[in-house]
């Protein structure tokens, strides 16, 4: 019999090989193992539709949604039973079930649109919720910054039912009209939902 991914009330009172309850075969345990490794993982999405000739624009006090194809993508360490953290037609993180503890990374090239001069932007995560609520935010200043500059936000998070329903957005609001290219978002699963919310 195959090594299979298992829930873990699977693996606590229903047992495979037809053995009595709390009989634990040499097969319950490959099951286990291979359930306990493919908790975690990752993935990687960069987009390759906007270029610094051709970059994604900002507009000044505007919350836009980054857009990221996922032309070039790294997935070979996605967690099992995982297909995608990245729904690139709607531009959401999405989360593999409702209680999972997350890692999420974005960086992006970014410059003011024209002018000189301080400018910030913030980011943050929209789930969907009216407003918008805005999670985990960051502002990135710039001090007379002109050209291109590499901007990288990390945070932790956590989703649950409303993000699991909705995805979540990376959004953007420049202090002044922006351009950028090269986005890309790197997500980490670092404990898997019991989808209990």
């Amino acid at each position: 019999m195959p090594e299979t991914v298992r829930s873990l009330s699977d693996i606590l009172t229903t047992f495979a090989d037809g053995q009595p309850d709390a009989s634990i075969t040499a097969q319950d345990m490959r099951d286990l193992i291979v359930s306990s490794l493919g908790q975690t993982g990752w993935a990687d999405y960069q987009d390759g539709q906007y270029s610094n000739t051709s970059p994604q624009a900002f507009a000044t006090d505007t919350n836009t949604t980054v857009e990221i194809d996922g032309a070039v993508s790294q997935t070979q360490e996605l967690p099992f039973g995982i297909a995608t953290f990245w729904d690139n037609v709607t531009n959401t993180i999405q989360t593999p079930q409702a209680g999972s503890g997350l890692m999420i990374s974005f960086e992006t090239i970014i410059r003011r649109a024209t002018g000189t001069g301080e400018w910030a932007v913030d980011c943050f995560i929209d789930i969907g919720i009216a407003g918008p609520v805005e999670l985990y935010p960051r502002t990135i200043s710039h001090n007379k910054i002109t050209g291109d500059k590499k901007i990288t936000w990390t945070t932790g998070a956590y989703a649950l039912d409303t993000w699991d329903a909705n995805g979540g957005k990376i959004i953007m609001r420049p202090s002044v009209d922006a351009l950028a290219y090269k986005s890309r978002v790197i997500v980490h699963q670092t404990h898997r939902g019991r989808g209990t919310y």
